[in-house]
């Protein structure tokens, strides 16, 4: 994690960069950037075979507990009754 500023504007920004040569363009001007700083070293850990990250399904629980509610609150009454004859056809059509 390093704090990096624009040679030419005034953009100043925190990144996160891969490797010791890693120079940047301003996303503003695209001028060449210095680095300022370095704040801190990011390492990852990896997770053991075969388990989740916790934070990742935190976030996917987030969108997934209000989707059928929060999409059957949009639909009207004719889209209702035909994605339910949908699922109906579905449903006793196999054998």
């Amino acid at each position: 994690m390093v704090r990096r500023r624009c040679t030419i504007c005034d953009w100043d920004a925190q990144l996160i960069e891969e490797g010791p040569q890693d120079d940047r363009l301003c996303p503003w001007c695209y001028g060449q950037t210095e680095r300022t700083a370095i704040i801190g070293l990011v390492v990852p850990i990896p997770l053991p075979a075969g388990q989740k990250n916790p934070h990742a399904a935190l976030l996917g629980r987030l969108g997934g507990i209000k989707g059928g509610r929060a999409r059957a609150a949009r639909l009207n009454a004719r889209q209702r009754h035909d994605i339910a004859a949908k699922a109906a056809r579905a449903r006793w059509g196999k054998k």
